[in-house]
């Protein structure tokens, strides 16, 4: 869901680029976001976030940490103002490859997901920052690699508390997580993932990927992470893109991308277990969403994208992750 603008959030804008010592000509333009007020300034691109928690400093950090590429971000300043932080980047060429995706040709497709998988490979090579902080609330419900899966185990008690819940059902998807959980003994979150990778976070003028957008959600984790939330993004591309544009988006239309990618980009998919990982990363990413949406009537009446129903066909057919792994590899 979008945010509003706020004029609030326009007052906190202006003030975070005195902060930073920049020029404001006076006009200030809302640009679209999930999770944060954003606007255009000139060539700069101001976040702001009311939320606190440090997450777009943190974000920041994590971006100086990037090779210097021409579709890294440009961090600008970062800071915090009237309770707030702030975020300011320079603005890249091009707009949203969702939005280029449904009249583009197959060769063009191709073309952008092997320079898409490029960006991947570097991101997936840097390593973390000394100092930088976990993410409070990540959306798949990881933890640290000593034990990855107890913060899916602490949310499993939660969605006991439920009526709508039956004992049973967390029972079983108690035990599909450790039965899944020897897939990520190898866990490790030395080296970045994106954390958010929809085709609405990379910009594209035509020909050229001109940034990769929003590491809000970056952290360290395994590569194949990434895949978790590209997958669901081919399964449900209309969730994912401005309403301007999700009329016009469908899945059929991605139809090709992650054979293209496993050809670009292959030790991505090279895990022994990635059915398995992927399996326990669409429980992870679900069961945050259920239990910050949880279900207020039976399942049979929730509808197939509640969070909830989502959630119970991860732990039957794994997801879109493992399902789209099972057909790559079958």
């Amino acid at each position: 869901m979008l945010r509003p603008r706020s004029k609030d959030a326009d007052a906190v804008a202006r003030l975070a680029l005195r902060d930073a010592g920049l020029p404001w000509n006076g006009l200030l333009r809302h640009a679209s976001s999930t999770n944060n007020m954003v606007f255009l300034s000139g060539n700069n691109i101001v976040r702001i976030n009311r939320n606190g928690k440090n997450r777009l400093q943190r974000e920041a950090l994590l971006c100086q940490s990037l090779p210097n590429l021409p579709w890294t971000p440009s961090i600008v300043a970062d800071g915090t103002v009237d309770d707030s932080e702030y975020l300011i980047v320079e603005q890249k060429p091009g707009s949203p490859l969702a939005r280029w995706w449904p009249d583009m040709r197959e060769s063009q497709r191709d073309d952008a997901i092997e320079q898409l998988a490029a960006c991947m490979r570097a991101i997936h090579f840097t390593e973390i920052p000394e100092g930088l902080k976990p993410l409070d609330s990540p959306p798949q419900m990881l933890g640290n690699p000593s034990n990855p899966i107890l913060p899916i185990l602490q949310g499993l008690q939660r969605l006991r508390n439920n009526r709508h819940v039956g004992s049973s059902v967390v029972d079983e998807l108690e035990t599909k997580v450790l039965t899944l959980a020897p897939s990520i003994d190898d866990y490790t979150d030395t080296r970045a993932v994106h954390g958010d990778l929809t085709f609405e976070n990379v910009l594209w003028d035509g020909s050229t990927i001109t940034a990769v957008l929003d590491f809000e959600w970056a952290r360290g984790a395994p590569r194949d992470l990434d895949l978790d939330v590209i997958c669901r993004f081919i399964q449900w591309p209309h969730l994912h893109v401005d309403p301007v544009v999700a009329a016009h988006t469908k899945p059929s239309d991605y139809e090709g991308v992650l054979r293209c990618m496993a050809r670009s980009y292959p030790e991505l998919f090279s895990h022994r277990n990635l059915r398995q990982r992927l399996a326990l990363y669409g429980i992870a990413f679900e069961l945050r969403a259920t239990l910050q949406n949880q279900p207020n009537r039976p399942v049979d009446d929730l509808g197939p994208l509640h969070p909830y129903t989502r959630l119970l066909d991860a732990a039957t057919t794994g997801g879109p992750g493992a399902r789209m792994a099972k057909t790559m590899f079958s």
